[in-house]
């Protein structure tokens, strides 16, 4: 059990209906339902009963609200006593949507509200004064001096405006691909015209590849051709040759050890579930 959890079932038995306290709390309503059902696996009974007019809470459910409302407040008190404060410095990879941007600092703001962000951008390396460090690409082993936590898996296509594919044809095969203007994100240490394939690699020749994502989504949304990069669910874009170019990319948050213990690092921990559930709820 923790407070998370606790507070879910709070803002639950409030609002009477998951997709509120999922509004008030800034969580997915899924996301949100998890966390409850979490809560009635480790407590092993029924604490929310499910109905047409929406969610009502059980008779165990009514007993623990007292003790639950105890319990929130005093994990509360508790972080209120070593309240972080100060600059925290988060290294964003370069083209990042603004909808991901937004997001942390939304959660920053809210939940630690006496800790200064600075993002910094800088592509094909790890800054070392940054506190956080998102990167995006193959899931490879950290450097030892950095703690993992993973936010999201994504699948890295060929992908191209629907405007354009209606234009221009859908490619069916590689030959037909080469047709196209192509552009690609390429991370970090891979060639930019090796483009992973399910079946080995193949080379591919594009016209400007760069590490900024935002470079390979103005392609696509100019309607110049396709390129590719993560598939992520803030554009309308469509997949080509799926069976071809299909491969798992990982966005992740490096923390150095040197700062893993400090207040406002901690506490982002738990900001970047938060963040993670409303940007990729389910």
């Amino acid at each position: 059990m923790d407070v998370q959890q606790v507070e879910s079932l709070l803002a639950v038995a409030e609002c009477g209906s998951f997709a509120e306290a999922g509004r008030r709390l800034g969580v997915a309503r899924s996301s949100l339902r998890a966390h409850v059902d979490a809560l009635e696996r480790d407590l092993g009974r029924a604490l929310i009963e499910r109905s047409a007019r929406g969610v009502s809470l059980t008779p165990e459910g009514v007993r623990l609200l007292p003790r639950a409302r105890e319990f929130v407040a005093l994990a509360r008190a508790m972080v209120d006593v070593e309240e972080p404060e100060g600059l925290l410095k988060v290294q964003m990879p370069a083209g990042v949507p603004a909808a991901m941007h937004m997001a942390v600092r939304q959660q920053f703001v809210r939940r630690l509200p006496g800790v200064r962000l600075r993002i910094l951008i800088a592509p094909g390396r790890v800054l070392p004064e940054a506190d956080l460090v998102f990167q995006i690409g193959c899931l490879t082993t950290a450097p030892e001096e950095y703690r993992t936590f993973v936010i999201n898996r994504q699948r890295e296509r060929v992908l191209g405006h629907p405007d354009y594919l209606a234009r221009h044809g859908r490619p069916t095969t590689i030959a037909e691909l080469q047709r196209h203007p192509l552009m690609t994100w390429c991370p970090p240490g891979e060639d930019p015209e090796m483009w992973p394939g399910q079946a080995g690699p193949h080379r591919i020749r594009v016209e400007a590849p760069s590490e900024d994502l935002a470079i390979a989504r103005e392609f696509i949304h100019q309607g110049l051709g396709l390129a590719r990069l993560p598939e992520l669910p803030f554009f309308p874009f469509e997949g080509v040759l799926p069976d071809v170019f299909d491969r798992e990319v990982v966005l992740r948050v490096l923390i150095p050890e040197r700062s893993a213990n400090d207040p406002a690092v901690r506490q982002a921990t738990a900001v970047m579930e938060e963040v993670r559930d409303s940007l990729f709820p389910g």
